[in-house]
């Protein structure tokens, strides 16, 4: 038979361990939360930067000269 020490002993690892799953998998959610997000801020930072590239390759494009006549002188 269990002394009293020796049974509050044994619930509390019971329940450490019961506490330290329910954790553990609180951690492995979040963990896998950050990870989507770090993945779309990659991803958007990506599209980004081709963006920039397109437009840097745009803007340097010589523009064809055009009438005075036209309402709009820019990129069409």
């Amino acid at each position: 038979m269990l002394t009293l020490p020796e049974l509050a002993l044994q619930h509390i690892t019971k329940k450490g361990i019961i506490m330290d799953k329910e954790v553990n998998g609180h951690l492995y959610i979040a963990n896998d939360n950050l990870k989507r997000i770090a993945d779309a801020l990659e991803e958007i930072l990506r599209l980004v930067k081709a963006d920039q590239e397109k437009m840097r390759k745009i803007s340097e494009e010589p523009r064809p000269d055009l009438p005075e006549d036209v309402p709009f002188k820019g990129r069409l």
